[in-house]
């Protein structure tokens, strides 16, 4: 279940949701990737017993734009299907903010906060549903997720869904397929990313995956490093 859990990582413009299987109190894991045009994730998660796992994700852009989430997930097992709800804040940042000058103290300073331009603070609210399978080319998993997240005291909601198909051919080889969709009132992108990665060391795990846009938004080729601690 690890390995399927691991994999359910998403690569959008954002990390996101971890999927519907939670990890073993004590043990904990991290991923950073980076893409070729400038765009880093950090992902890290904790498990707390109970089914309960605490996960920090972020990212960043050379022009400052970027999130940072706290999140906290409930997995539920329904049989051979897997079922998780998470909950928490999300904190956007539209890049640098504007500079204003003060005539009367002759000084410049920052509009926003450190530097940045940071709109209201997002609630965040996730469904993901997943199930293990086995095939002829090694074991396998389908799952679905769904991020919701509302501005707080606000009316403006975004969207991030993710339908995977993976499979492990080989204990230290794993492969998959993601079809991702990012939606706003403004906008709705839709992309297909294919991940492949290996085992370098117990543990620790190489992956490159590429994205490509089906309707808006660009193409990416991404690195991904993964650590169990």
């Amino acid at each position: 279940m690890r390995i399927v859990l691991l994999c359910c990582l998403l690569f959008l413009p954002q990390l996101t949701f971890a999927g519907p299987w939670s990890r073993e109190k004590g043990t904990g894991f991290a991923a950073i990737s980076a893409t070729e045009d400038s765009y880093g994730d950090l992902y890290l998660e904790f498990g707390m017993g109970r089914n309960w796992t605490a996960i920090a994700e972020g990212s960043a852009n050379h022009d400052a734009t970027g999130h940072i989430s706290v999140v906290l997930s409930k997995a539920f097992s329904l049989g051979r299907t897997q079922i998780a709800l998470d909950f928490g804040l999300a904190q956007r940042s539209n890049g640098t903010a504007q500079i204003i000058y003060a005539p009367t103290t002759y000084t410049y300073f920052y509009e926003g906060v450190w530097g940045l331009d940071l709109p209201p603070a997002e609630l965040r609210l996730g469904l993901a549903i997943g199930r293990g399978f086995s095939s002829p080319i090694g074991s396998g998993w389908l799952t679905y997720d769904l991020s919701r997240y509302q501005v707080w005291q606000g009316l403006e909601v975004r969207y991030q869904s993710n339908l995977t198909l993976g499979v492990s051919p080989a204990p230290w080889a794993k492969t998959y397929m993601q079809l991702q969709e990012y939606k706003t009132s403004e906008k709705t992108e839709r992309k297909l990313e294919l991940v492949t990665g290996i085992q370098l060391l117990k543990g620790r795990h190489l992956l490159v995956g590429y994205s490509t846009p089906i309707s808006n938004g660009n193409g990416n080729l991404r690195l991904i490093l993964w650590q169990d601690f």
